[in-house]
């Protein structure tokens, strides 16, 4: 079997079930005659910072090698005797996985060296375990340097898996300090301080939640993040929102940015996170703006371009995009399915508003079928159907980075003479393309 452990700050932003799916696979794994220690569940290709040691901790890339384990489904293997800092930490206790044989051993190898006092503590545990895995795989004086140089490979997730929420101290053994992020604390409801445990316990216990797909959005460089992002925990019914779903455009309304998406296969909780994360862009620029500011990206307009999908992606997408909203109340979402009804054939009676409130961003959501294969043909269509002259581009497997459509929206403003503006990437492929 296997053991995971994990502390009271982890988030897991995938499922339980398929982490330890993949930690199972990694585990099994094995390259040039070594096999894997541990699956680092807190690591992806994008974490490139110590925010507990304040340096840069970038991935060993040269070392990295993609191993498939089911569709969809794979790891990054490397030897974490080349990696730095965050990637050259054997033994984890935010989210690492490890034969239980291999707990064991160090366990037992604790009680024979008669240093049981270290287990009276989990950062006393973890620290010295480090230690002693490191000093003893150089000088191999026990059976725990066998145990790290027989298994001298570490895996890692192809994209985020869990984070940890460094937002406040319940231990006095580490004094790592505290990540600096965004407190949604907009409501009365959220006007707690999360440094303070018990206040951050309470509002947890009652009809509120941590916002996992806003966490999912964000690509951080870091393991421990300092963001705080609260929803309510009443379960979502799309039948009775305060999403504004309509079968005709809003009136009167200039696009600000088109976002151009076409689609042949997702896989579909990538699809869904790739929407969500272009729609973060403007629940961001809400967020930080001044009440009297004109929002840069609203409206924003999402043009999805359907190249023969039949996996399901795109529904998957619109269903995101519903439930992301669903949780607010100064966004109206407007969803123009073209592919099934012709424009002028829509009317009033596609009219779905439980609330009728004012809002004050809005999301136009335009789905079109391309009407030939092929990536170039889609990108040719949608590009017919975008409302704007500054289009952005995106995959239906790519996850746009917080502030990346503003960012590069404020510049094409403020420099008209430039036409294409580009960004950097991480790849974070679960195929390992």
């Amino acid at each position: 079997g296997i053991t995971i452990f994990l502390t009271d700050d982890c988030l897991l932003l995938e499922p339980l079930e398929t982490i330890l799916v993949c930690a199972a696979g990694a585990l099994s794994c094995s390259r040039d005659g070594q096999q894997v220690f541990n699956f680092v569940s807190r690591l992806h290709p994008g974490i490139a910072w110590s925010q507990t040691r304040n340096v840069a901790s970038p991935p060993p890339r040269e070392e990295m090698r993609y191993r498939p384990l089911q569709p969809n489904l794979g790891v990054y293997v490397y030897r974490h005797q080349y990696g730095k800092v965050e990637w050259r930490y054997p033994f984890d206790l935010s989210g690492g996985v490890y034969w239980h044989k291999d707990v064991l051993h160090i366990l037992n190898n604790i009680s024979a060296l008669g240093r049981n006092e270290i287990l009276s503590h989990p950062n006393t545990f973890e620290i010295e375990c480090n230690k002693m895995l490191m000093i003893e795989s150089n000088t191999n004086e026990v059976d725990l340097g066998v145990l790290i140089t027989r298994k001298a490979l570490s895996a890692i997730p192809t994209h985020p898996f869990l984070v940890i929420t460094t937002i406040n101290r319940v231990q006095d053994v580490c004094q790592a300090p505290l990540a600096s992020g965004l407190i949604d604390n907009k409501t009365d409801r959220f006007d707690v301080d999360p440094s303070d445990p018990v206040s951050l316990l309470q509002l947890l216990d009652g009809k509120s939640r941590l916002d996992i797909e806003r966490y999912k959005t964000k690509l951080y460089n870091a393991s421990h993040v300092g963001d705080f992002f609260l929803c309510d925990s009443t379960p979502i019914n799309e039948c009775d929102s305060t999403v504004v779903i309509m079968g005709k455009e809003p009136i009167n309304q200039e696009v600000k940015l088109s976002v151009l998406i076409p689609v042949h296969k997702g896989p579909t909780d990538v699809a869904s996170h790739s929407i969500i994360s272009v729609m973060m862009q403007l629940i961001d620029e809400l967020d930080s703006e001044d009440e009297a500011r004109h929002l840069l990206l609203s409206p924003m307009q999402i043009v999805i371009v359907d190249d023969r999908c039949d996996d399901g992606s795109i529904d998957a997408m619109t269903r995101s995009a519903k439930r992301l909203v669903s949780s607010r109340n100064d966004i109206s979402l407007y969803v123009l399915d073209h592919r099934c009804q012709p424009r002028d054939a829509l009317n009033d009676n596609d009219l779905h508003d439980s609330k009728g409130i004012a809002t004050r961003g809005t999301i136009m959501i335009d789905l079109v079928s391309s009407p030939r294969a092929g990536v170039a043909s889609a990108l040719n269509f949608g590009i017919k159907h975008c409302k704007c002259e500054i289009i952005a581009r995106m995959d239906a497997d790519d996850v746009s980075a917080s502030k990346r459509l503003i960012t590069q929206l404020q510049f094409m403003n403020a420099n008209p003479q430039i036409h294409v503006v580009g960004t950097s990437t991480v790849l974070f492929s679960t195929m390992g393309g």
